[in-house]
């Protein structure tokens, strides 16, 4: 049992404690209004809830602000991740070039070495 929490609903003076199934609902509002404001006391054995790290409306703006920012952020790393392999690419294509040398010749002949 809670401590502290009265058994039934505090009913108002002129209403009577009696079932009745087609009430306006003025006590289900009531009961309500009681469970609202009740907190659950934790069990000694049960683990104390971790704090978040974020207030709830911090962490749902981060979480909205990952959600808009997820498909650009990958559209980025995937150009990275492509013009990466082009430049190593390229790179490699020179350097599997074969090695030329070009004779100048200067006024029509070899010039001397």
């Amino acid at each position: 049992m809670i401590h502290g929490v009265p058994r039934k609903p505090e009913v108002p003076a002129n209403e009577t404690d009696e079932y009745r199934p087609n009430d306006s609902g003025k006590f289900l509002a009531q009961w309500l209004k009681e469970s609202a404001r009740r907190t659950r006391q934790p069990a000694s054995s049960d683990p104390q809830p971790a704090a978040p790290a974020l207030p709830i409306a911090q962490e749902s703006a981060f979480q909205s602000l990952l959600g808009r920012a997820k498909w650009p952020l990958i559209a980025v790393l995937v150009a990275i991740a492509f013009l990466q392999y082009f430049y190593a690419d390229v790179m490699v294509q020179i350097a599997s070039l074969p090695a030329m040398i070009f004779f100048i010749l200067i006024n029509g002949q070899m010039p001397p070495v």
